[in-house]
């Protein structure tokens, strides 16, 4: 697909797409179910994003207020770098999640991260939802501190599997103390764990 400017809404409902040349994206993304989108050269999103198909490819940053993932996003990274805070919808899959904002993004559904995830900047509020690792490396999580955690203020929880023979954090906080968790396990197969601080003084 040539380069465009999405500035209102851009549906993708049939077949897959490629876009292979830089656009202005402040509109509103919908990429339907079983539907592929690839962003084969580096792209950034500032608009509102609602994914439950396949979003490919490589962005340099998402802006936009909200991202909605009830598929699989397969980007090279999905980073959230607003200057506001952002909030993560959705029950889904995604390979690569980096945290970097300040004003902090809001889980509205449970995640699944199943590569890496990056906390470089803010915090990420968890409330009713979950947000699972599942890879077992220890290295998959990177950062993580009194400044950059996850807020367990409801019933959600910071989840990951943990291998043994290593100590694996969980920086996670009650919404006013940081209170992060650190499990190692000493035997057996790699097993999925979960942390809140919801309710702890």
């Amino acid at each position: 697909m040539p380069g465009y400017d999405q500035l209102r809404t851009l549906n993708i409902n049939g077949g897959s797409w490629v876009i292979a040349n830089t656009l202005t994206n402040t509109g509103v993304l919908n990429v339907a179910a079983s539907r592929v989108l690839n962003y084969s050269l580096a792209q950034a999103l500032s608009g509102t994003v609602s994914n439950a198909g396949i979003l490919t490819g490589t962005l340099t940053s998402f802006t936009g207020p909200s991202f909605t993932n009830n598929g699989s996003v397969t980007l090279t990274n999905l980073p959230f770098a607003g200057s506001t805070a952002q909030t993560l919808n959705g029950t889904g899959s995604i390979t690569t999640l980096r945290i970097n904002n300040a004003n902090g993004v809001t889980l509205g559904g449970d995640q699944t991260v199943t590569n890496a995830l990056t906390l470089t900047n803010g915090k990420v509020t968890l409330g009713s939802s979950n947000l699972f690792l599942s890879n077992s490396a220890l290295a998959s999580l990177v950062g993580g501190n009194a400044t950059n955690h996850f807020i367990t203020n409801g019933t959600g929880s910071f989840q990951r599997m943990v291998a043994t023979g290593a100590a694996y954090p969980f920086p996670i906080t009650n919404g006013s103390s940081y209170m992060p968790a650190t499990l190692t396990l000493t035997s057996g197969p790699s097993e999925r764990f979960a942390a809140g601080a919801n309710g702890c003084t």
